[in-house]
């Protein structure tokens, strides 16, 4: 959490180089390829339904988020693999998904890998000792939750990777359980 909030400080008035390019985190899928919808013979009608109202709600979601937040870089990948100690502290490496988005984007990536309230609440202690969170209803936290959720979900559909690819028929399975939870379709 104290790592995640120093970057967060560093990176707020952060100005990129001319040349230099991020993407922007605001659609749902973080601006990669969209392999989901609509032309995925793989999946049924109505998975398609779900996917296609999950992205609708997160959208509208992301953007009322992005109209009322100051958007900065953020690391987009933050969890314990991207994680070392070094010198008695966290040190925050592989920056490869980088790119313009909201403290709390940050924060939902990070609470997405973590099992327990306890760990979060530790993460969220560790934050608050530096900087105070950034503001975010249930809702919000929710929705970029279940956005982690479908960039993932997106991302199986998309690798070459076969051991990722078995990951499918499960991780499809708990997504679309979790997304009409998120639309309170179950």
């Amino acid at each position: 959490g104290q790592a995640m909030a120093k970057m967060h400080i560093a990176t707020e008035s952060f100005d990129l180089p001319a040349e230099a390019d991020l993407p922007i985190f605001q659609d749902p899928l973080w601006q990669t390829a969209n392999q989901l919808t609509p032309n995925n013979n793989l999946l049924d009608s109505k998975t398609l339904y779900l996917l296609e109202r999950t992205f609708e709600k997160i959208q509208r979601i992301t953007n009322q988020l992005y109209s009322a937040n100051k958007v900065q870089v953020i690391h987009a990948d933050l969890h314990g693999w991207n994680l070392m100690w070094h010198k008695n502290e966290i040190a925050i490496f592989d920056f490869d998904d980088c790119g313009f988005g909201l403290a709390v984007q940050d924060l939902a990536v990070a609470f997405y890998y973590l099992d327990t309230q306890e760990q979060r609440d530790v993460l969220i202690s560790g934050y608050e000792q530096i900087r105070p969170l950034p503001d975010f209803s249930e809702l919000d936290l929710e929705t970029l939750l279940m956005q982690r959720r479908l960039i993932l979900l997106n991302y199986l559909f998309e690798t070459t990777n076969p051991e990722h690819k078995k990951m499918i028929p499960k991780y499809l399975e708990e997504s679309k359980r979790r997304f009409g939870n998120y639309l309170n379709e179950n």
